[in-house]
């Protein structure tokens, strides 16, 4: 019969005895650690906060937590002056917006076209792509609602 060798743990270093030489942790528990550990890279650092963190190597973060995220996009943010009403607004750097609202831009483009609200019959302005579209046919939100509830209550009457 074999007698057990004497082996350390690779996870805790302490030692323990075992048959197999090839055995390198004491317990499941140090090896499911080792197994958790392997994969995390210790020395990964916030962009925002400069502390480290702890990431696996196909994890694409930047930052050590949420906050840490939208304290660097609140600080990447500068003001614009709308070309439209000359209202200034705030936007990312990256961004290239040149007014400060969609109903700016629609009131301050040239090419814009009108059309009449199906629910009201108001007037309104819409984008040239919404209305290459056949898009822009209400013009709020709540006008929309209101017609797409008669249409389902013709539908029901109908059944």
């Amino acid at each position: 019969m074999s007698s057990k060798i004497q082996l350390n743990c690779q996870q805790c270093e302490k030692g323990f005895e075992h048959l197999n030489p090839k055995k390198k942790f004491c317990s499941n528990e140090c090896r499911y650690l080792s197994l958790s550990n392997r994969f995390k890279q210790p020395n990964a650092s916030c962009k925002n906060c400069s502390t480290e963190f702890k990431k696996s190597p196909s994890d694409k973060k930047i930052f050590c937590s949420r906050t840490c995220r939208n304290e660097s996009l609140s600080k990447s943010k500068e003001i614009h002056q709308c070309i439209g009403c000359k209202k200034e607004f705030l936007t990312y750097k990256s961004n290239k917006r040149k007014y400060c609202s969609k109903n700016c831009f629609i009131s301050y483009n040239k090419s814009a076209v009108i059309k009449n609200c199906l629910q009201c019959n108001k007037k309104f302005q819409i984008p040239p792509s919404a209305y290459k579209y056949n898009r822009g046919k209400y013009c709020s939100e709540q006008c929309s609602h209101e017609s797409k509830k008669k249409r389902i209550i013709k539908i029901c009457i109908k059944t």
